[in-house]
């Protein structure tokens, strides 16, 4: 018996990587763009926002094709009329679908914009030159925790592991995270309440995230119409919002958030703005569809990748500048490892033969269940032939044997 086990792969795992990459090369091009500044953070909440009228591009073209699909198959059967079910309660369907969509899009707007205002209200930001990693782990495990309430999830044996092995691994971050604030003398509360609104953000994206799927399978959405109705709403939001911030000025540069964007529309920075625009959008896009076509717990993958990515090439960079590279860069690297060890047996991609770890996977409930469905065709094959048995034993005893004939006769 195998002690390790892996799950099926498809070619929708490829998405995994997608995401990941979209936010290096974004991560990439901000830093290119100019200094962390207020009216930066501000500009890329708007460039975000409106990346995501973009999803009206390709949720035409799919239209157009399902229609074409659907003509096509009304060619080959006309003669049989479908009535679906969605066509007759489309009334009932049209206020769950706003309400459903709304929720996904408030999670979403509260997400970005508590992290805007606390960069606004900051007064100190040399205080957030520094991020903890602690958070990073905190994000996954608020993926998996929020799909136990919002999507019915059930916790077994090989959840628990993975749990563990997640708290395993924040304590050593977290001891890594107190030895660089000691080392970077970081004194400044700013920077305590910062990670508080980070982990906010990242239970407000969490519940985005699990509301999205909750929404895409009972609004049978696509990740582009999804997109859409975030958009529209997400504009209306941000209408609402922009209008305090009209007349204040920043902290850092003393001017009007509106006046300092731009700087940001003019030569060579215009062109990387459009280049954030369309990052933001596949960046957002391939996360709906790791969503759609897998679950929300499965996110974790792309920000391993992506962090592990990040890692690396600070080390290589260095390396190549000869720049001298911290000890806890090459800490993180076998942690990241052992996080996506922990995410593949979360999502019984890795599965652990033995000890009971594989009992509720859903590998071996197929396996039971193609058991159980073998075992009742050998037992109705069983039961036929126990019928056919006894129907000829009732025929041949009905049959008077030749001597018994011979003798009457």
């Amino acid at each position: 018996m195998k002690f390790i086990i892996f799950g099926k792969f498809s070619w929708n795992h490829i998405y995994f990587l997608f995401y990941p990459i979209c936010g290096l090369i974004n991560n990439r091009l901000t830093n290119n763009l100019d200094k962390n500044s207020v009216s930066r953070s501000f500009y890329f909440f708007y460039i975000q926002l409106l990346s995501r009228f973009i999803a009206f591009i390709p949720y035409i073209i799919n239209r157009q094709l399902s229609k074409r699909k659907n003509a096509e198959k009304k060619d080959k059967n006309r003669e049989n009329e479908f009535k679906y079910i969605y066509n007759e309660t489309k009334k009932v369907l049209s206020k769950s679908l706003i309400k459903s969509t709304l929720r996904v899009a408030i999670f979403d707007f509260l997400a970005e914009a508590v992290i805007r205002i606390f960069n606004f209200i900051n007064n100190k930001p040399q205080a957030l030159r520094y991020s903890m990693q602690t958070t990073f782990v905190i994000n996954a495990m608020t993926q998996y925790i929020v799909s136990y309430f919002v999507l019915n999830y059930h916790f077994y044996k090989h959840h628990i592991l993975s749990f563990v092995i997640n708290i395993f691994v924040i304590v050593i971050f977290l001891i890594i995270d107190i030895a660089e604030i000691v080392d970077k003398k970081i004194t400044d509360y700013q920077f305590y309440i910062f990670v508080l609104v980070r982990i906010i953000q990242l239970i407000l994206s969490s519940i985005y995230d699990n509301y999205s799927k909750q929404t895409l399978l009972t609004q049978f959405l696509t990740p582009f119409s999804l997109m859409l109705f975030n958009a529209f709403y997400e504009f209306i939001f941000l209408i609402v919002f922009s209008i305090p911030f009209i007349f204040l000025k920043t902290n850092d540069t003393g001017e009007l958030i509106f006046v300092d964007f731009l700087k940001y529309l003019k030569g060579i920075k215009l062109l990387i703005s459009f280049g954030i625009l369309f990052c933001d959008f596949f960046f957002q896009i391939f996360i709906l569809i790791v969503i759609d076509r897998f679950s929300p717990s499965h996110l974790p993958f792309g920000f391993i990748i992506s962090s592990f990515g990040y890692n690396l090439y600070t080390i290589i960079k260095n390396s190549i500048n000869n720049n001298k590279t911290k000890w806890y860069n090459y800490s993180y690297l076998p942690l990241y490892i052992i996080l996506f060890i922990s995410v593949m047996i979360h999502n019984e991609i890795f599965i652990i033969n033995k000890w009971g770890f594989n009992e509720n996977t859903k590998l071996f409930l197929n396996y039971k269940l193609d058991e159980e469905k073998s075992i009742s065709i050998i037992k109705e094959n069983d039961d036929d032939e126990d019928e056919n048995s006894e129907k000829n034993e009732e025929q041949y005893e009905n049959i008077l044997p030749i001597e018994d004939l011979s003798e009457n006769n």
